[in-house]
């Protein structure tokens, strides 16, 4: 598709690797009881252009530091072509009471970061700036979209 990031073997790599450990993540998350949607998987450089265009040229917060193609949303593909869809990142939204919350108790952030730990992701609530707990990803993603891993 138009504005797509070319596929490479190392880059399918990475997908399925990261496709495997946020499996894993998930079933860390229902064992202990953490409920969570994922909300975001592949997001194409176009819809990541325009999310960062949230809270600086158009209305609304900030939603994200990373511009097109600098992000790990934007490698991987859409659930078009009879594919499930990929990515070398996943962003969730905390389930309490079946709804969603984005406000749940530090406890449940801290249990999340942990799971994501425990399933070899890089959590979003341990950077040192800009922290976004909602985010995992591959550790070194960006190895993989450089053909260096």
């Amino acid at each position: 598709p138009r504005g797509s990031i070319p596929m490479t073997p190392i880059l399918i790599e990475g997908l399925a690797l990261f496709a495997a450990r946020r499996i894993n993540f998930e079933q860390i998350l229902r064992t202990r009881g953490l409920h969570a949607k994922r909300t975001c998987l592949y997001r194409s450089p176009q819809d990541q252009a325009k999310l960062y265009l949230s809270g600086r040229t158009t209305p609304g917060p900030i939603r994200t530091w990373a511009r097109a193609g600098k992000s790990p949303h934007n490698f991987g593909h859409d659930a078009s072509d009879r594919r499930p869809p990929a990515s070398l990142a996943a962003d969730y939204a905390p389930l309490i009471d079946g709804r969603i919350n984005w406000e749940p108790a530090d406890s449940w952030w801290a249990a999340f970061g942990h799971a994501a730990r425990q399933a070899h992701l890089d959590w979003g609530g341990r950077w040192k700036s800009r922290t976004d707990r909602p985010h995992v990803q591959l550790p070194n993603w960006r190895s993989y979209t450089l053909g260096t891993v």
